[in-house]
């Protein structure tokens, strides 16, 4: 089991000059049906684009080294019920977890973040495997600088679904900045197999390989980051060569 998530802990962010990383957080507020379904396809993600949401703008963990692979996927949406019904003898139905998801989604999106979290608590408190409160939570606590804390959380999710490609890939960049290489290789191969389009897992997975010592594997894949997203290859840092 993981440890509980203590309240107000903080740890110093810190820059890494190895892997960064672009992301899109993607807009909220439509149906969440359509948005778990963009959750679960969209492969275009990175670090630098985090910090700039047509709609919300999240300060997050900065690793420096091509600028490319990701601080952390979008906010996570579910697809919920109506939340509070009204019968005809006018009795409340109790929110679901997932309408208390929604909720706290708004509120996360609003900038309200320590509102959403005490939400996304809740939600977990009535559904154990929401894997989208512990997500959520997650991109509050790495937004913020609990690193440590964020951590916990995307280890939470992925303990709920193992192919979480959002959770994993944001994980792997925490263990890149807390210099876990080999895991967040690992990681990084587990989120592009999860979702083939993840053109940031692939570039920033061939990064570390190549950094490590395997140029062969590496060059491989950031060329297949490349091929998914050709923007990426102008942020192949200068000391990695693609054609030797």
């Amino acid at each position: 089991m993981f440890a509980a998530r203590p309240e107000g802990h903080f740890v110093f962010v810190f820059a890494l000059c190895t892997v960064c990383s672009t992301h899109k957080i993607w807009d909220v507020g439509r149906d969440t049906a359509t948005q778990l379904a963009e959750l679960n396809s969209v492969g275009e993600v990175g670090m630098s684009d985090i910090l700039a949401n047509r709609s919300v703008r999240v300060v997050i963990l900065i690793l420096t080294f091509g600028v490319v692979g990701g601080g952390g996927y979008a906010i996570g949406h579910s697809t919920a019920d109506s939340g509070t019904a009204v019968t005809a003898t006018t009795t409340t139905k109790p929110a679901s977890a997932a309408a208390i998801v929604d909720q706290a989604i708004k509120l996360q999106s609003a900038g309200d973040a320590a509102s959403a979290r005490k939400l996304y608590v809740q939600a977990i408190q009535k559904d154990p495997q929401n894997k989208l409160a512990y997500y959520n939570i997650g991109l509050i606590d790495q937004s913020q600088g609990r690193v440590d804390d964020a951590e916990n959380e995307y280890r939470l999710a992925i303990a709920v679904d193992g192919k979480f490609a959002n959770a994993l890939f944001n994980l792997a960049i925490i263990r890149t900045a807390k210099g876990a290489t080999d895991e967040a290789i690992e990681l990084y191969q587990r989120s592009v197999t999860s979702n083939p389009k993840l053109a940031n897992g692939y570039f920033n997975m061939g990064l570390l390989m190549y950094k490590k010592g395997d140029k062969s594997g590496g060059i491989a894949a950031i060329k297949q980051g490349i091929v998914l997203d050709a923007a990426l290859a102008k942020r192949v840092p200068t000391g990695v060569k693609l054609d030797g």
